[in-house]
């Protein structure tokens, strides 16, 4: 069986670049900035749910096939999860301070925000790494 960690890799590349040079600014830019937040919020854990899943199985199936990009699909996969059950949750309870009026609360958000786009910054390389397996 051919490894098929590669194509999966792209299509989860893919789905992330869309959803971040075309959905997000489509959003934060068509929308007034409270109903934005609102419906990125409902967006994100299906975002990282999905791309999750979609990674999963990349591993199961880099398992059973004994394929090479095994070790860097789990990290794109503890990443999702990260930031599925840690920095999202954070991230908004910040910010929903944030909009109480707590000034202090900026900076976390912020902070929290700067980390989840590391890791997906992280992530768009990783994945890109290995979408690059196709064209060897």
């Amino acid at each position: 069986m051919q490894n098929i960690t590669p194509y999966i890799a792209t299509i989860c590349l893919g789905a992330m670049l869309f959803f971040s040079f075309v959905t997000a600014p489509l959003i934060f830019g068509k929308l007034p900035s409270r109903q934005a937040g609102l419906l990125i919020r409902a967006v994100f854990p299906w975002y990282y749910s999905i791309l999750g899943a979609i990674t999963a199985a990349s591993v199961i199936a880099g398992v059973l096939i004994g394929s090479p990009g095994i070790a860097v699909s789990t990290v794109v996969l503890i990443g999702f999860a990260l930031a599925l059950f840690v920095l999202m949750p954070a991230i908004n309870r910040a910010r929903d301070r944030v909009l109480e009026g707590d000034a202090g609360a900026e900076s976390r958000f912020r902070n929290l925000h700067l980390a989840s786009v590391v890791v997906n910054a992280a992530q768009l390389c990783l994945l890109l790494y290995v979408s690059a397996g196709l064209l060897s």
